[in-house]
């Protein structure tokens, strides 16, 4: 399976990719970003397929280690937005999904939506911690890269929880997918 770039240079906002149910709308981060392993942290760029990392499990509340079935990188850049919070700051295309508190859930939001006082779920010191976002910068094009994992569906990226794909579920689409299928249909 290999990655399909967008067809216009002026909507750089994630990859466009067959998968199992439909088409995944690849969202994707800058190559320093550090990914949780059980060696440590490592750079995603780094990371190779069978290698192990963390994924945080929704039921337990705790991590559970996960293959790399492929590292998936653009074949060009794409537009990067850096989300700083009170424990750090991620690197992502706005389509990439990422965990958030609303009220007492749990929920996944696409970085392009994450504003000042928004509370991302950070992994820090053995648990799960909210983050509050003290701001978003857009960074400009850049290559990007996203893993694809066995058993798992997120990884921890810089100490945020990540989702490694956005579906586009029939019925449902995220607010990157409608900018893709508006630039398909012109």
């Amino acid at each position: 399976m290999g990655i399909i770039n967008l067809p216009s240079p002026n909507d750089q906002t994630g990859a466009y990719y067959p998968g199992r149910n439909g088409y995944n709308y690849s969202s994707c981060f800058s190559a320093a970003t550090s990914i949780l392993t059980p060696d440590g942290s490592k750079r995603i760029s780094d990371l190779k397929k069978d290698e192990i990392l963390y994924s945080w499990d929704k039921a337990s509340g705790q991590l559970l280690a996960h293959t790399v079935k492929e590292l998936r990188v653009s074949e060009g850049p794409m537009a990067l937005t850096k989300v700083s919070h009170q424990h750090g700051a991620i690197e992502a295309t706005g389509t990439h999904t990422v965990l958030v508190q609303q009220g007492k859930k749990k929920v996944w939001r696409e970085v392009s939506e994450l504003q000042k006082g928004d509370v991302l779920m950070v992994w820090q010191d053995g648990r799960l911690t909210p983050s509050v976002v003290t701001g978003t910068d857009d960074l400009g094009p850049q290559q990007v890269y996203n893993l694809d994992i066995e058993g798992g569906d997120n990884f921890i990226a810089d100490g945020v929880v990540a989702h490694s794909y956005a579906m586009m579920p029939k019925g449902r689409r995220f607010s990157g997918v409608r900018r893709l299928l508006r630039h398909l249909s012109s």
